[in-house]
């Protein structure tokens, strides 16, 4: 085969090569890139390993402090069914003072209704 032919076949004139030719770069590069890739991906791991836990610290604490404030709204209402306003006793007689006030009926009945309401 001719040199022409050869260089025409080999992708033009003579290649200079450095440490044992093109391909052995290629080989190299596609080796570095690869190593990268895993490098990165990792690191990626590690990193979100390292988030997870952090995310999953903070959802601790969270859930710490919710129970403690079920705890208290508990707490408070439990305070307030025990301290609850009375009911007026059905058993007992009120006495009220009536004189002057506007009436209906007859002023000596039996059984006398007062209303009391507060306007503020």
């Amino acid at each position: 085969m001719s040199q022409s032919r050869r260089e025409s076949r080999n992708g033009g004139g003579s290649q200079t090569s450095l440490g044992g030719g093109g391909e052995s770069w290629t080989r190299w590069g596609t080796l570095v890139a690869v190593v990268a890739v895993g490098a990165i991906t990792l690191a990626n791991g590690q990193f979100a390993r390292r988030s997870s836990e952090a995310v999953e610290g903070r959802l601790a604490k969270l859930d710490s402090r919710l129970d403690q404030m079920a705890r208290k709204v508990d707490e408070v209402a439990t305070n307030a069914a025990k301290a609850g306003r009375q009911a007026p006793d059905p058993n007992r007689v009120y006495t009220f003072k009536t004189e002057g006030s506007p009436v209906r009926g007859a002023s000596n009945a039996a059984v006398t209704i007062v209303e009391v309401s507060d306007f503020q």
